[in-house]
């Protein structure tokens, strides 16, 4: 054969991955969450989505009253069945609802909207990208869920020096100040 051979060239990075990259160092230098901010977000979290809860279960129930109104008496029979569907709309809702606030904001912005305000971002411990579907899924949803209804986070937060709770350890997470005061 020849004895040319064609060189491999190197793809050039463009300008958004090289800031990418610097972003995901940055967030890595950042140093850890202290309890009382996440303390702070996890009670502005709730406050947020108990809004966002309460207007759902407003609207529904103005529904639901003004059901009568809306069927009118030629179908009557069917009130019981709509009150019902209006139900389970709520429950979809409110369930659509916390699933976009806390694993959809985690995973496409890098927290809740509390921990955004407050200058947090939950990031990977070892690369300091964003979670993946996945993982925002474990983090938000069995971490959270179970294992601070059990106390177990809150106690493994306190005792770890890193102020990791379980959620981030199963999920290999780390939630860091990427502003403010360090």
């Amino acid at each position: 054969m020849g004895a040319h051979e064609t060189s491999h060239r190197r793809r050039k990075r463009s300008i958004a991955d090289t800031l990418v990259e610097a972003e995901h160092e940055h967030y890595l230098d950042c140093p850890n969450a202290d309890i009382p901010i996440r303390s702070a977000c996890i009670l502005l979290d709730v406050i947020l989505f108990s809004l966002a809860s309460s207007g759902i279960h407003h609207l529904v129930e103005t529904l639901k009253n003004s059901l009568p109104v809306l069927i009118g008496t030629l179908s009557q029979p069917a009130e019981p069945l709509l009150i019902l569907g209006l139900s389970y709309a709520a429950w979809l809702l409110k369930t659509l609802a916390l699933f976009m606030y806390f694993v959809w904001c985690t995973l496409r912005f890098g927290g809740s909207p509390a921990k955004l305000l407050m200058g947090l971002r939950v990031v990977d411990a070892d690369t300091g990208e964003r979670l993946d579907y996945v993982r925002a899924l474990l983090r938000e949803t069995l971490g959270k869920g179970l294992f601070g209804l059990l106390l177990i986070n809150p106690i493994t937060s306190l005792i770890r020096s890193d102020r990791r709770g379980l959620h981030d350890l199963m999920s290999r997470s780390v939630v860091k100040k990427v502003r403010g005061g360090m």
